[in-house]
Formats: C-alpha cells, sequence, structure tokens
C-alpha cells in the first residue's frame, strides 16, 4: 500500500480512477459492477447501460450472450435490473460485431434494434443507438458493456481518459472469470488454512486432504521463512482473488475480533484514519503487481482502535503466492505498531521548533560556549551584532570578542558563581565590533554543570543595549541642561507633588527680597502651612487642574509684605502624574505710560458714541458692515496691540491703577469685538444670499452640542433631544446660529440652584415644521415676550448676564427668512420655552 499521490488530468479521468478500485472494492461482483458503472454513467452523462454475459466463455467463435445487468436513469433516479442466477432472456450477435469485439474494439452506432432483447427492458428510450466495448480477459471475450449514446464515446476523450477506459473494461473481464470460481476459490481458501492447523497426517481424517498434506506442509513452510524475514508484529496473508483474510497470526486487532473477516479491504478501510486513505491504498494494487518475491512494499498510516484511540502503523508488504501464470495471487501484510515511535519523532519537532525559535529566530544573540571560554555555537543575531558571519565568528574565544577591560571581570564573576554553585548570573558588560567599536550589552548567563558537579557549558542570552545608553545619557544630559535653565530664571521654582509638599525647588543667581521668603522655608512643608489660606486653596486648585488636564495653569494674587501690598503670579505645569512645577514671579511694579492709554481709552468711547448714533439713526445696514469691519474695529485691532505691547515692555513697572487701566481697556476692546461680530451677523442675514440646501439635522445638532461643551460642562447641564426630522431644508450656517443661540441662552440662564436641563423637541405640522427648546432656568415675565426679540433688547445687567442683545433678534430674522415665526412662552423663575416654525419647503 503506497504513498505516492498520483494528480489526475480532468474530472473524467479522476472518476475513471475511482471506478477502477470500486469494481475490485468488495468479493460481491454485482453490487461493485452496479456501484463502479453508476460513476463511469454520471461521467460519461449517459441514461441507460447494459452489461451483456458470454453464455459459453470457453468458446472464442460464440455470439450468445445475455443480460446479466442493466441499469437506467428516469425521473425518480436510477433503476436496476439484476438477474444473479443468470436465467436472463439470451441474444445472438451478429458474427461480424461478435469477432470485432474479440479483437478488443468498441463498436459505435448500432441500432438499439440490432440487439434484440435490449429495447424490451425498459419501456422508453431517449437514445437508439448503442457503443458497445468488449471486457477481455486472457484474449477471451468475457462480457460486452452497451452504452446508449448519440455519438461516439471517445470522440471528444484525452488518451488518458481512453486509456483507463479500456483498463476499466479489461478489468472488468479479469473480474468476470474470476467471478465465476468464486465458491471453489472459497473452498481451497478454508481447506488451506485447515492445513496450517494441522499437526501431522494421522491428524487428517479425510483421505482426499491426506492425498494433499505434502504440499500443504511445504505451504505452511514457505508461510514460516516469508513470517521469519520480516518484522513480526500483526501478520495477514491476504488472498487477491475473493478480497479474503486467509491467515492472521493474532485472534484480534485493534480490538476487533479477526473471525471470519471474509472482506479485509473493507474492514481495513473503515479502521484507516479518512487523511491516510490515499498513502494507505493509492498505487498499491499496481506496486504489488510489479514487486518481486522479495521486494518488500512499505508505508505508514493511522488506524483507529474500536475505542476510538489512534495508531500509527509500519506496513510491510510482500508477495506470498502466485497463480500457473505468475500472477500475484497471495500476499503477506506485517503490521507494527509504531506509535512511540511517532510520538518521539513529534516530540522532538516540537523541542526542535522551540529550540529553533529560542534560538534561531531569538531577537537575541544567544552564544553556548566551553569550560575554556571558546565560543562553540551561536546564532546570527550575535554574529550579526558584532559585524561577523557565522563562519568567522565561531571557535572564537570569548576574550577576542570582549573589551579588554571587562575580560577579568567577566572571568572572576563566572568563577564566583561556580564557587557558589549558581546556575544563573547576570552582567554589564561590553563587546568588541569586527570594526573595533564598543557594543555595550546585557548579558544572562546560565551555567551548566556535569553530574559530577563539573562546570560543562555556558548558555548566555545577549541584548545590545548600546543606542538604550546613548539614549540615557542624553537624557540625564537634557535633566542637566534644564536644571541649569531653571536656575538662570530670575524666579522662585518649586516642584511640588499632588498631595501639596513642597519636595524641591530651584535657586535664582539674582536676589530675590521680593519673592515671598527664603525658598528653604517651604522644603518638606504644604502649601497651607507656609502660605495664606486663600493662596493655598488656589494652588491646590491649579495643580489638580493641571495634573488632571495637561496644560499650564496660571493665576494671580495680592498679598501683603514688608508693609506694602504686591501682587504674584503663579504658572503651574504637571512634570508627570505625580508632581509639578510651580513658578512664583513679582508683578507688583508695572509703570505703564498711563497718558497714552487713557488717550486710547478716550479714544474707543468715542468710537463707542459714534457708533451708538449710527445705529440709532438707522442707517442702511451694508453701510454699517462696511464700516464695522474697517473703521471700527482697525481702532480696537490696534488698541489692542499697544496694550500688549506696553504690558511686555512695562510689565514689571506698573502700578494696581494701570493694571486696573489695562484689565479695562482689554475687557472693553472684547466687547466691542463682540459687538461688532453680532451685529455683522445680523447684517450678514440681511445682505448675503440665503441658499437653502438638505440639512442633516442630528448631524448640525452634534455640532452645537459641541462647540457648547465648555459651558456644558461647567454648568453640569443636560441636552435632551425628542423626534427631530432626519433633514431640514435651510441655510445650514444659519440654522446652526439659530439652534445654538437658543440653547446657549437656556444654559446661560439658568438657576443657581438647578443645573440646566435643554429639551429640543420637533411636531410635524404638515407643510411646517414646529420646534420647541424648553429650558428650566429663570424664566421671563410675560410682559417682555416681544420685547427681547428686539435689537439690543437686554433684560438684565452686564454684570449679571454677558451679552450684546443682539442673539434673540439674529433668530428672529432667521425663522423669517424660512417662512416661519418665534414666540416665548414663560413665567419668571419657571423655565422658558422658544418654539419656532419653518417650511418644509421654503419659496
Amino acid at each position: 500500500m503506497n504513498s505516492s499521490v498520483v494528480h489526475s488530468p480532468s474530472r473524467i479521468a479522476k472518476g475513471l480512477q475511482e471506478a477502477i478500485p470500486t469494481l475490485l472494492a468488495t468479493s460481491d461482483f454485482l453490487t461493485n459492477l452496479m456501484n463502479s458503472l453508476q460513476i463511469i454513467t454520471n461521467l460519461l452523462e449517459v441514461d441507460s447501460v447494459y452489461f451483456l454475459l458470454c453464455c459459453d466463455e470457453e468458446e472464442d467463435s460464440s455470439s450468445c450472450m445475455k443480460v446479466l445487468f442493466a441499469m437506467n436513469r428516469n425521473k425518480d433516479g436510477w433503476r436496476e435490473v439484476i438477474d444473479p442466477a443468470g436465467n436472463s432472456t439470451e441474444l445472438r450477435l451478429p458474427q461480424t460485431m461478435s469477432e470485432t469485439l474479440r479483437e478488443g474494439n468498441s463498436i459505435s452506432g448500432i441500432d438499439i434494434n440490432e440487439l434484440t432483447g435490449l429495447k424490451e427492458i425498459w419501456e422508453t428510450h431517449s437514445v437508439q443507438t448503442l457503443q458497445l466495448m468488449p471486457a477481455i480477459s486472457n484474449g477471451h471475450l468475457a462480457g460486452v458493456l452497451c452504452f446508449e449514446v448519440e455519438q461516439p464515446i471517445e470522440e471528444e476523450m484525452q488518451p488518458l481518459e481512453k486509456l483507463l477506459l479500456n483498463t476499466y473494461c479489461q478489468t472488468l473481464g479479469n473480474w468476470i472469470k474470476r467471478y465465476e470460481k468464486i465458491k471453489g476459490l472459497r473452498r481451497e481458501r478454508d481447506y488451506f488454512r485447515d492445513i496450517i492447523n494441522l499437526g501431522s497426517p494421522e491428524d487428517i481424517v479425510d483421505a482426499a486432504l491426506k492425498s494433499d498434506w505434502q504440499s500443504s506442509v511445504m505451504d505452511a513452510q514457505l508461510l514460516n521463512r516469508k513470517i521469519a524475514s520480516t518484522i513480526p508484529d500483526q501478520i495477514f496473508i491476504i488472498d487477491l482473488l475473493d478480497h479474503s483474510n486467509l491467515y492472521s497470526n493474532k485472534p484480534t486487532f485493534l480490538g476487533y475480533s479477526l473471525d471470519n473477516i471474509d472482506t479485509p479491504f473493507e474492514f481495513f478501510q473503515k479502521l484507516i484514519h479518512p487523511e491516510d486513505i490515499g498513502p494507505a491504498f493509492e498505487n498499491f494494487f499496481d506496486r504489488l503487481s510489479r514487486a518481486s518475491d522479495n521486494e518488500l512494499i512499505e508505508s505508514e498510516y493511522r488506524m483507529f482502535t474500536k475505542g476510538g484511540e489512534v495508531v500509527w502503523f509500519s506496513e510491510r508488504v510482500k508477495v506470498f503466492k502466485r497463480d500457473k501464470n505468475g500472477q500475484v495471487w497471495q500476499y503477506l501484510n506485517v503490521l507494527q505498531d509504531i506509535t512511540k515511535r511517532k510520538e518521539a519523532e513529534l516530540a522532538k519537532r516540537e523541542s526542535d521548533m522551540l529550540f529553533r525559535s529560542l534560538y534561531e529566530k531569538n531577537p537575541l544573540g544567544v552564544v553556548i560556549t566551553d569550560p575554556r571560554g571558546k565560543l562553540i555555537q551561536c546564532n546570527e543575531t550575535f554574529a550579526q551584532m558584532l559585524g561577523y558571519t557565522l563562519d568567522e565568528i565561531i571557535d572564537k574565544p570569548i576574550r577576542n570578542i570582549t573589551h579588554p577591560e571587562e575580560v577579568n571581570k567577566e572571568m572572576n564573576a563566572i568563577q564566583t558563581a561556580m564557587l557558589e554553585n549558581q546556575s544563573i548570573m547576570f552582567m554589564e558588560k561590553r563587546y568588541l565590533h569586527k570594526n573595533g567599536r564598543v557594543i555595550w550589552a546585557n548579558l544572562n548567563m546560565s551555567l551548566l554543570y556535569k553530574y559530577t558537579g563539573e562546570f560543562r557549558l555556558a548558555i548566555g542570552m545577549i541584548e545590545d543595549i548600546t543606542e538604550k545608553r546613548k539614549i540615557r545619557r542624553a537624557l540625564e544630559n537634557n535633566e542637566a541642561f534644564q536644571k541649569a535653565i531653571l536656575r538662570t530664571l530670575p524666579d522662585l521654582k518649586f516642584r511640588i507633588d499632588k498631595t501639596g509638599y513642597f519636595i524641591d525647588y530651584y535657586p535664582s543667581p539674582n536676589p530675590q527680597e521680593d519673592l515671598l521668603r527664603d525658598p528653604q522655608d517651604f522644603m518638606g512643608k504644604k502649601v497651607d502651612e507656609v502660605l495664606p489660606s486663600y493662596i493655598a486653596v488656589a494652588i491646590m486648585k491649579n495643580i489638580e487642574l493641571a495634573l488632571e488636564t495637561g496644560d499650564l495653569r496660571e493665576f494671580e494674587f495680592a498679598m501683603p509684605l514688608e508693609n506694602k501690598l504686591n501682587h504674584y503670579e503663579i504658572r503651574v505645569n504637571a512634570v508627570n502624574r505625580m508632581e509639578v512645577i510651580a513658578v512664583v514671579r513679582n508683578v507688583s511694579e508695572r509703570n505703564w505710560a498711563q497718558l497714552e492709554l487713557q488717550n486710547k481709552i478716550r479714544e474707543l468711547d468715542e468710537k463707542n458714541k459714534m457708533l451708538q448714533h449710527y445705529i440709532d439713526s438707522n442707517l442702511q445696514l451694508e453701510n454699517f458692515a462696511y464700516i464695522a469691519s474697517h473703521d471700527l474695529r482697525e481702532p480696537l485691532r490696534t488698541m489692542g496691540t499697544f496694550a500688549q505691547l506696553l504690558q511686555k515692555k512695562y510689565r514689571d513697572k506698573l502700578d494696581q491703577s494701570a493694571h486696573t487701566y489695562i484689565n479695562f481697556v482689554v475687557k472693553s476692546a472684547r466687547d466691542m469685538n463682540n459687538l461688532i461680530e453680532d451685529l455683522l451677523t445680523y447684517s450678514r442675514i440681511e445682505t448675503q444670499e440665503n441658499v437653502l440646501e438638505v440639512v442633516d439635522l442630528p448631524d448640525l445638532l452634534q455640532e452645537v452640542v459641541d462647540g457648547l461643551d465648555k459651558a456644558i460642562v461647567e454648568s453640569r447641564a443636560v441636552i435632551r433631544f425628542d423626534q427631530i426630522p432626519p433633514n431640514v431644508v435651510a441655510n445650514p450656517n444659519r440654522i446652526k446660529q439659530l439652534f445654538q443661540n437658543l440653547m446657549a441662552n437656556a444654559i446661560k440662564f439658568r438657576r443657581e440652584d438647578l443645573p440646566p436641563v435643554v429639551q429640543v423637541s420637533c411636531n410635524d405640522l404638515g407643510n411646517f415644521w414646529q420646534f420647541e427648546v424648553r429650558d428650566n432656568g429663570i424664566g421671563v415675565d410675560p410682559e417682555f415676550h416681544d420685547k427681547i426679540f428686539l435689537l439690543f433688547k437686554k433684560l438684565h445687567s452686564r454684570q449679571d448676564f454677558q451679552g450684546t442683545g443682539l442673539g434673540l433678534a439674529i433668530c428672529r430674522k432667521v425663522v423669517e427668512q424660512l417662512g416661519g415665526e418665534i414666540w416665548l412662552e414663560s413665567e419668571e423663575g419657571r423655565g422658558a420655552s422658544f418654539f419656532f416654525t419653518i417650511r418644509k419647503q421654503p419659496h
């Protein structure tokens, strides 16, 4: 049984290769014939097939045939007609047809009516022509295969397919010859089994058996010699003529009883592992037929025991007996259990794979040295680490590739480990690269000893840390550089941990009389031990925020010192997750050029008056947009830039009054700029084209929420949406401004004792969408419901709520452009609901 695999070139060739062993699968000739013909008819796509058996197989001139087997495909599948008794109606072939078939040639184009007796088998025929193919055995015509076809089968077949089809017919002819003799062969098998178990002629009672005793003894002696020449384990003698098991040296096999095993091929096939069917059976009979008497046919495969366990076998097969024509009649099969060997091979493969992964594929260098310190083996990683090839570095003494200053250090460490009977040692050492440069490495070495305690081998794992050392040195230098910078800055610089303890400080070369107190007084203490409580609370809050966000935090505070009020600025930045650095600077003395600053403030006041006069005069918004974007914003930019320059240049020279003026300038400029921006927005709604498009409303609302994220977090607001339509037709920027203003107001005008809850919902009114933005805030008195949508109309002071008074006016303008209207329903102290409608399809 062979382990080779034959690759068939076509579907038909594969099918024919399957049909031939199917024909020989068991001792049941008719069942085998039916199964194999089903394979062939499906391949050749024919609907009817007949097998004709010669009436007198010994007479070559005879054309007498009988229908032994017929098979027809109909709508219900295949129908078979089998006559195992051979009593079917005889038919006679024309003489010329019979002679052509005996010569081994097929015949095509035969009218089914010419073969009287075939047509009557089936009621209908899809095809009226036949192809006849001879089944020849030893030159005699044993039978004929008849296929109902429209054209000759061989016309479109490849040479290999034709050869396999002829082989099938020849195999069929040989099988027919054996079929008639099966009963006699089985009697001979039983006779042979009895002979093997006989001890002497006196034990034989039957006179007919006594006469053949001598030849039977010779057969038994031949059996013994064959068994002795092989490795004994489980031994079988298989008869090829009737596919039976003649002999086995043990009564059981894999837990199964071997009594009356008449079909060994089926028995073995059921036990063989499915993945090994090919190696066990494929091409086996071809090899056996060509084998000499002393040739061994070997293979290995797995089989299942009766309990389901897998057992590996080594199979050795020899020819045991041949027939009078020299053909193999019986063969000897020896099966040896090699499961343990296979398990050992598997364990070795796994061990080899593990070794390769740890040795050959290891990203670390691996070396093995002998007791004298010679490198007897290493992996490619280590060789490349030092710039060598494997051939160049093997057999080198370790001292030759070690930095001279490390040689004695390493030898002493190994000797110490040996004296203390240690099996593992670790050290950092330097190797020498082939080009002479130094390679720093971590060496983790395992020491192996003989059973006598003598040192045998050392196995080392080497990690190249040259680059790591460079990085570490660079970090150390960088840290020293940073400390030098910190010491140069003229400020107090502290390291404070997350709990508020001062853990280090960086002194300044300049005098620090005005910087709180001596830095040494802070060390080891908490901020609330050395600073007033209001300052300590502020510092701890900013430390917490700096560690949480990673952002720079800064704040200022005033503190009386030496009979005067000093102002300090503190900047806090996170060093890591556990500590911050705090820089304290005295910002008390800031003497600004107050005249220039007051002039700018007067200029700003004049511009404010001009703006108010212009708005009151109700000029066209187009002209206002131009003036607002140029004439009004230019002084603001100039004033802001000038204030920044003053602050930068005279930062340390201004007093508290100047500092107040600067704050006033900055705040006024910011308020004026916000007012201008809102007026520009309002004017653009009137002057710019209102381009409408389909807007993805859920996405737009999410953008609004993201833009209000800071206000939502600070106020702990909750935003809810209900029945929001998937899209609306509007100008994206303007409808976004509409929702943003309403939701921002809902968060801004909140109650002090209650986090804001904002509910945005929508109702379908047919041609309109009606939206509601409801909050739980401070509410609006009904008498102001209409006034709040006017320009610059504010119900609260700027100190209470920041704003320009243009937000709701912008909302009303946007809603009106969308064909809708906006209104308010509210009571003071009970929240507010802003309603607005927009057309689904604006005009």
